[in-house]
């Protein structure tokens, strides 16, 4: 399952912008010009802001790729309170012209976050691939109106880079995978979702995967 669009555009986008249409019909049939012309530009700039366009998307074995258009503000261990373990963390501040839809970093199932010891403004999205890799999307500062970052319900598959979500206006956007995973971007690069790799994950010898 996925988030679809029409003509580029999801369907949140279209509700604001027909709601948007109508204010300027409203404020040309009273003959208010001046306000009419704002919301028309204001029109034009939400077209582009909602604006998702098709992509080539990432094939690369094992790749986590960025799940938004942005830039690399951070690549850091911490400590994943989610899911109680170490974790490479990326933080992307999302582009403001970038591409609306949220694209899966992995394939994989969605699953319910199990931690409640977490910052309740942040929005999680949990993705465990069918190997048992687990990649954490996070949306801080309630920037998602209260939503997970991915829409697909808890339980439905998602498809590497695909279209799984919206990132509204996230402040931020952070990917947690495991620490032995290999970087592949550094601070202050610009990806783009679905496309981009933050990460190679490394892959558990036969023997570690079955005494884990």
């Amino acid at each position: 399952m996925r988030v679809r669009t029409f003509l580029h555009i999801p369907h949140e986008g279209w509700l604001i912008v027909a709601g948007l249409v109508l204010c300027v019909w409203l404020a040309v049939h009273e003959q208010h010009w001046l306000i009419g012309a704002s919301l028309s530009a204001v029109i034009l700039f939400g077209l582009g802001y909602f604006y998702d366009s098709d992509r080539i998307l990432c094939s690369v074995p094992l790749a986590v790729v960025a799940p938004v258009d942005g830039t690399v503000t951070s690549v850091e261990l911490v400590r994943d309170e989610f899911l109680d373990r170490n974790a490479l963390r990326f933080r992307i501040k999302p582009a403001a012209l970038g591409a609306y839809s949220l694209r899966a970093p992995i394939e994989g199932k969605l699953r319910e976050p199990r931690s409640e010891h977490v910052d309740t403004s942040t929005h999680v999205s949990w993705i465990q691939s069918d190997e048992g890799d687990d990649v954490l999307i996070a949306a801080g500062r309630g920037g998602l109106l209260g939503q997970r970052p991915c829409l697909v319900p808890v339980g439905e598959r998602v498809g590497h880079g695909r279209r799984c979500g919206l990132r509204r206006l996230a402040r931020y956007i952070d990917v947690y995978i495991d620490e032995s995973s290999r970087a592949k971007v550094c601070p202050g690069q610009s990806v783009r979702a679905g496309t981009d790799v933050l990460a190679i994950l490394k892959r558990k010898p036969a023997e570690e995967e079955a005494i884990a």
